[in-house]
């Protein structure tokens, strides 16, 4: 314990792993100093049997599995979150073309009903009076198809 073999690797726990080869080396050590395990902890030397040893083997693992899923989810969180503000973002910006068009289409509206009001007429009296091109005077449409509002819901 003393050698701080931990410190050669990291990141490590701090403390290495004793192992003997039979539980009944450690029963026998134990029966000759009640302390061995007391002393060996302190030192931070961990005392392993081939069954303590599996158990402590499959704790690790399952440490460095958790430990990928809790990145992954890290990971995961960060992309989602990213996702979220490009989404919103982006709705935003469809918002903003969408209060255009509504603009630009009240804007040709507007323009239409002046066409029909003051130049439509004025032109007609033109033709009236036998003065015509070689064109026939339409009066173009209007444009009633608003843009759709996008929903914004939390």
């Amino acid at each position: 314990g003393a050698k701080n073999y931990w410190e050669q690797f990291q990141p490590a726990p701090e403390f290495v792993v004793l192992f003997l080869p039979g539980d009944h080396f450690l029963t026998a050590a134990l029966q000759a100093d009640n302390t061995l395990l007391d002393r060996a902890l302190a030192r931070r030397v961990l005392l392993a049997t081939p069954t303590t040893l599996i158990a402590l083997l499959k704790a690790a693992a399952y440490g460095w599995r958790q430990e990928s899923v809790s990145k992954n989810a890290d990971e995961i969180s960060a992309l989602g979150r990213a996702l979220y503000d490009r989404v919103a973002g982006f709705a935003d910006n469809l918002d903003k073309i969408g209060r255009g068009l509504d603009t630009a289409m009240k804007g040709y509206n507007t323009a239409v009903g002046s066409f029909e009001g003051m130049l439509l007429p004025g032109a007609r009296k033109f033709a009236e009076l036998g003065v015509k091109g070689t064109k026939e005077l339409t009066s173009p449409g209007t444009v009633d198809t608003a843009a759709r509002d996008v929903v914004k819901r939390s």
